[in-house]
């Protein structure tokens, strides 16, 4: 199984889930492989123009993972990259046939016509001038305030922000088809951002079982307790492999020695 995680708004995914392997259990370290999926403009691909266009940014999901087509894989966001992960796993099955076993949501509200979050809870903030960008930059309290106070720092992140923010404003108010993988849906007790009653909207977005799990923190909750994060992943990633072996019994083996279901 690989797992392919997808960042927040103008965070590498190399650095966000640097550590998450080593945080595996044993058994389920030998099984499944984090992928970080690093977007234009950061870490490794720093010297690339960010995108703000969501579907060019989807598409170049996309493209890391169908060489990989014959491996099964689960989809892992949070905030901005939950609304990537969410539309990639939609790309990936409707249009090449290459469904996601799970996918997991983590610190967005369900998308939708009408629908504000991150990054876009205001008229296209990503607009915003340099000022109030920064003001709603420090309010989701995501940025450090040495980078937000640096002005050659800010100089260099605001492209990639703008453009993340955009994407996200662009996500949040689409629909579409649901998918077939079990959703995991994770929020921040105490997150300003994506109150709780937001959570349970991502149930239209799966024909399979949604399950919604609040965990202690903030809107980046994912960086204070990741622990607890991905012991949820850990958890919902062995339910898929039960079902998924059960799928594989032949149904002349049922009921020997197996439990009526």
């Amino acid at each position: 199984m690989r797992l392919y995680c997808l960042p927040y708004a103008g965070g590498s995914a190399e650095r966000i889930y640097a550590g998450w392997r080593g945080r595996l259990p044993g058994l389920t370290r030998g099984r499944v492989e984090i992928v970080p999926v690093e977007l234009p403009g950061r870490g490794s691909r720093m010297s690339e123009s960010p995108v703000p266009l969501a579907d060019a940014l989807v598409a170049g999901v996309v493209r890391q993972i169908l060489p990989w087509r014959e491996t099964p894989f689960a989809l892992f966001g949070h905030s901005l990259g939950a609304m990537l992960a969410m539309e990639a796993a939609r790309v990936l099955q409707h249009r090449h046939g290459v469904p996601a076993a799970a996918l997991f949501v983590s610190g967005a509200g369900a998308p939708g016509p009408g629908v504000s979050g991150p990054g876009a809870s205001g008229p296209a903030d990503w607009l915003l001038p340099d000022a109030e960008f920064r003001a709603r930059l420090r309010g989701l309290a995501g940025t450090p305030p040495a980078v937000l106070e640096n002005d050659d720092l800010m100089a260099m992140f605001m492209p990639v922000l703008r453009a993340d923010f955009a994407v996200a404003g662009q996500l949040c108010r689409r629909g579409g088809r649901p998918v077939s993988a079990p959703i995991t849906v994770l929020g921040g007790d105490s997150d300003s951002e994506v109150p709780i009653s937001r959570l349970a909207g991502w149930r239209v977005y799966s024909t399979a079982a949604t399950v919604v799990r609040v965990l202690p923190g903030g809107h980046f909750f994912i960086d204070e307790s990741p622990e607890q994060v991905i012991a949820e992943v850990v958890r919902r990633l062995r339910d898929v492999e039960t079902v998924e072996a059960d799928r594989s019994i032949p149904h002349s083996d049922w009921g020997a020695g197996r439990p009526a279901r």
